[in-house]
C-alpha cells in the first residue's frame, strides 16, 4: 500500500475529511488530496505533521521489508532491548528449548495485553470467516470487508498509544490527544 493510500485509510478511519486533516496537520487540504491521489509524495516533515494530525505514530506510513528470519530477529532484538522478552515452551532432555515450540512473553503488561487483544481479534475473525455463508454480513459489511476494517481499526487504536522508549523505565505509554476542542 502506497503512503497516499495509507493517509486516506487512516483519515477515513478517524472519520475526518481532507479539510479537517489539513486543519489538524497545518497542511493545505489540496496538498493532502495530492498525497492521497499519489500525485505528490510527502517529505518526512509533512508526514510527521499528518501523523500528528491523525494522532498516530509516523512509523505507520512506512513499510518494513520482512523477508527473512533475520529481519524478524532484528525486530525481536530491538523489543528485547526495551522490554525484556521472556520465553516459555517445552524443553528437551538437555534443558534446551525444542525448535518451533517456544512462546514469547514480555515483562511489560501493556505489550502482553496488546498481544492478547490482537489474538482475540484474530480468533473472532477466523471464527466469523469459518462459519460465514456466501452473502453473510456483519454490521452490514461482507465478512471479508468487515474483517479488514476491524483489523485496521484495531491497529489504529493501538497506534494512538505512543510507546516511548527510555533506558530508565523500559517501555511507557503516552497517550496524546491532538484533536482541537
Amino acid at each position: 500500500m502506497e503512503i497516499g493510500e495509507k493517509i486516506r485509510l487512516y483519515r477515513e478511519l478517524r472519520g475526518l475529511t481532507q479539510d479537517q486533516l489539513g486543519e489538524l496537520s497545518g497542511i493545505y487540504s489540496a496538498t493532502i488530496r495530492k498525497y492521497e491521489l499519489g500525485i505528490r509524495n510527502p517529505k518526512q516533515d509533512q508526514l510527521i505533521k499528518i501523523a500528528n494530525g491523525l494522532g498516530i505514530n509516523v512509523s505507520v506510513f512506512y513499510d518494513f521489508d520482512i523477508e527473512t528470519v533475520g529481519d524478524v530477529a532484528a525486530l525481536l532484538f530491538i523489543l528485547d532491548e526495551h522490554s525484556t522478552v521472556e520465553f516459555t515452551g517445552e524443553r528437551g532432555e538437555d534443558g534446551t528449548y525444542r525448535s518451533g515450540e517456544v512462546t514469547l512473553r514480555f515483562d511489560d503488561f501493556r505489550l502482553n495485553r496488546l498481544l492478547s487483544e490482537w489474538a482475540d481479534l484474530k480468533d473472532i475473525i477466523s471464527k466469523a470467516k469459518a462459519s460465514a455463508k456466501e452473502g453473510d454480513t456483519i454490521d452490514g459489511l461482507p465478512i471479508e470487508k468487515w474483517s479488514e476494517e476491524s483489523t485496521q481499526l484495531f491497529k489504529l487504536r493501538q497506534m494512538q498509544n505512543k510507546i516511548l522508549l527510555s533506558d530508565k523505565k523500559g517501555i511507557s505509554i503516552k497517550i496524546e490527544n491532538k484533536k482541537k476542542d
